[in-house]
């Protein structure tokens, strides 16, 4: 995109966010309007101010109540049925946390990237119950994988996080050895890479996890990466542990209940250069979402599973509205100027 047509749509960036600022937003959506819409500086007092509030939202607090001493909320990936928790695993509070504005140098944050630390050390055991696979090095394999993903996704360029990008980098890299998706030559190179001959196709490449991985292992080729998305794109079934629909071809109405995990399979592409030159056709299509009002109502249906609400209820229409909006918004400013 030219800086010409980057400023122009900064300006309507700019007018939409400060709609919706002037609707009195509860604290976690005029925070995320503050740093991700209209981006101020690190520094700003107001964008200080908006950040200090959150640490008193019951959402928060509610986090914080529940997080175990070593960092963790329980279980990390698979949940306990017999247990009753706001947070079934620490992956969902972690999800949680970050949608609610959090990042790693909140003391919640920072306590789960030490435990995440200490898993990948050796030195913490999950919770979890252990999973039965062809081959016993198949789980904590996995798990470790996992726990990395999770590390990159609290950005950080921890030096434990190297073995794991260089693995999916040589993975990618062999599963399109002629720029087109093999899936043989993915299962055969996820065997030797691994040293691990299992019958299990673990689909890092679909998956969230190396998606969140890939995302922290520096550039990519831009043809590689390009061929990568692609395929995502057109693959049925969407991102494993995401969502259930094609990435960009089957986007679900704006209140279909579904919408929320298409979206966030969408946020989780943005940050990839190559993604913003296949992107147009999601991105003309939330643009026509829009209401009369020029903002985005995602329904009283939608899943309020990890992202929504941003608000302490949606009780006021509005706040709905500013929810959807400002996560929609969010995406949108950060695929059309970088």
């Amino acid at each position: 995109m030219s800086s010409g047509a980057c400023l122009e749509n900064n300006q309507v960036f700019t007018g939409i966010a400060q709609t919706l600022l002037s609707f009195a937003p509860q604290p976690v959506p005029r925070y995320l309007l503050l740093r991700n819409v209209l981006r101020l500086p690190a520094g700003d007092p107001q964008l200080a101010t908006a950040r200090a509030a959150l640490d008193g939202i019951p959402a928060v607090r509610a986090l914080a109540a529940a997080q175990l001493a070593d960092g963790s909320w329980g279980r990390f990936h698979t949940q306990d049925t017999k247990a009753k928790s706001l947070f079934p695993t620490s992956e969902y509070a972690i999800e949680r946390a970050l949608a609610l504005g959090l990042d790693k140098r909140s003391p919640i944050l920072a306590r789960a990237q030490g435990y995440i630390e200490g898993h990948l050390r050796g030195e913490i055991v999950w919770r979890d119950r252990v999973e039965k696979h062809d081959d016993p090095r198949l789980w904590p394999f996995f798990i470790a994988f996992i726990s990395a993903a999770r590390l990159a996704q609290l950005g950080t360029s921890n030096p434990l996080l190297h073995k794991f990008t260089t693995f999916m980098r040589a993975l990618l890299e062999a599963a399109f050895p002629a720029g087109v998706y093999n899936p043989q030559a993915e299962r055969e190179a996820q065997q030797a890479l691994s040293g691990i001959p299992t019958r299990t196709h673990w689909a890092l490449l679909a998956n969230v996890y190396g998606v969140l991985l890939l995302g922290a292992a520096g550039p990519l080729p831009t043809e590689l990466e390009r061929a990568w998305l692609e395929y995502l794109i057109h693959k049925p079934g969407g991102i494993f542990y995401i969502s259930g629909r094609g990435v960009i071809a089957e986007p679900p109405a704006l209140q279909d209940p579904a919408f929320s995990g298409w979206l966030r399979a969408v946020e989780l592409l943005s940050c990839f250069p190559s993604w913003r030159t296949l992107a147009g056709e999601a991105l003309e299509w939330l643009w026509a979402q829009r209401g009369a009002d020029g903002l985005w109502d995602v329904g009283s249906r939608a899943s309020r599973y990890l992202y929504w609400p941003l608000s302490e209820t949606w009780r006021r229409r509005e706040d709905r509205i500013i929810d959807g909006s400002v996560r929609i918004l969010a995406l949108l400013r950060r695929m059309e100027c970088a």
